[in-house]
């Protein structure tokens, strides 16, 4: 129904919206890693981002893993959502 496409995007635009607003409150590192290897196809590999910031593939898991946990933390706080 109507009702229902109109309410799919604005759930849509709300998600881009929240999203967009606590990645932008993250460092750029981490910010950029996180995009990277979450958000962009094709994902970038732990080896290019490690070369790319002179840290070990396992040290970006690291940043990726943490990045991801306060993006989610944060967005879930805000909606009022259970974590």
């Amino acid at each position: 129904t109507i009702e229902d496409t109109l309410e799919q995007i604005e759930f849509r635009r709300r998600g881009y919206d929240l999203l967009k607003k606590h990645l932008g409150k993250m460092s750029e590192r981490d910010r950029a890693i996180l995009t990277a290897r979450r958000l962009t196809q094709p994902v970038a590999t732990l080896e290019s981002l490690s070369q790319k910031y002179g840290i070990s593939r396992e040290r970006v898991r690291q940043i990726e893993e943490r990045a991801y946990k306060k993006l989610r933390d944060a967005i879930l706080k805000e909606t009022g959502e259970q974590n």
